[in-house]
């Protein structure tokens, strides 16, 4: 009688333990639920760049060490990158009801940005009076002027791996389009960064009425004598708070291939911030347009 009892139990004590060990092992409290792929372009204005912060991208070039009198032209203070980005989504248990929640999701991953640009053309002009002709018909005087131009083209390069965090809220899942937006941040190093100088040199024959009406325009020597310097810069801390704000559809509805297949667009209006060791750290306002393939792994 008493081993019975004691049989009993023992009993009574494991089997709670055991469907207590196989819930936790059925149910875990994070789980991978998408992965994804996606190429983009990023558009972040910043600061034009002077001829004296190149000097200091350059401190060793010959070319804009001596130039004076140097005024700029055709500017592009943006730094236009593509982008690609390869991500994990995470989801979270919701013990009380046992499933997986729908919301918050976190998605974290590694971002590549490709060859970002920031350019500025400089020019030196010299204008030497060679001759003065008259009209035999008008009488009216016409000027001949040599023109020498010099033109340096200034461009620094940067490329960007940045770890990429952030918390997303989504519409239903039951839908095959599914809004979503949410909070998040990225953070990086620079590599690979360069800045080249370029000079070309132009001489023109101009002729012109008085005023500065110009007559005609007669290239001698057009862009002779281009010199290059190429220059490698510091790495250097890169990084941005955005919100995302995106639209995914799923592929299918009845295979199951298909059904796992998301194609999604998202834009990211953030705040960049972008430090160049040689010259100054930059803080700009930055859009992200992205276009991606999500697979799902429930």
């Amino acid at each position: 009688m008493k081993k019975n009892i004691l049989l009993v139990y023992l009993s009574l004590w494991f089997v709670p333990v055991h469907a207590q060990s196989d819930t936790i092992e059925l149910f875990s409290p994070v789980i991978i639920s998408d992965v994804s792929v996606n190429t983009g372009w990023s558009a972040s204005t910043m600061e034009i760049f002077t001829v004296n912060d190149f000097r200091k991208l350059a401190p060793n070039g010959s070319l804009l060490k001596n130039a004076n009198g140097l005024y700029s032209g055709y500017l592009s203070n943006e730094f236009n990158n593509s982008m690609f980005s390869l991500s994990v989504h995470l989801k979270f248990a919701d013990k009380i009801k046992g499933t997986m929640k729908l919301n918050p999701q976190v998605r974290a991953g590694l971002m590549f940005y490709g060859a970002g640009e920031h350019s500025t053309v400089f020019f030196n002009q010299q204008r030497i009076p060679i001759d003065t002709l008259t009209s035999s018909n008008s009488n009216a005087v016409i000027y001949v002027d040599s023109v020498n131009e010099q033109r340096y083209y200034c461009t620094y390069n940067s490329h960007q791996i940045r770890l990429d965090l952030s918390v997303l809220f989504s519409t239903n899942g039951k839908s095959a389009w599914k809004l979503y937006s949410g909070l998040g941040f990225t953070l990086g190093s620079t590599v690979n960064n360069t800045t080249t100088v370029q000079l070309q040199k132009n001489e023109n024959v101009e002729y012109y009425f008085p005023g500065g009406q110009y007559y005609a325009s007669q290239s001698i020597y057009p862009f002779f004598n281009d010199q290059i310097e190429r220059f490698v810069n510091k790495n250097s801390i890169v990084g941005s708070v955005y919100a995302p704000l995106g639209a995914s559809l799923r592929l299918g509805k009845r295979r199951e291939f298909w059904k796992r297949l998301y194609v999604y667009y998202e834009v990211r209006p953030s705040i960049d911030y972008f430090n160049i060791p040689e010259i100054k750290s930059i803080t700009s306002g930055n859009v992200n347009q992205m276009l991606g393939l999500k697979v799902s792994c429930e």
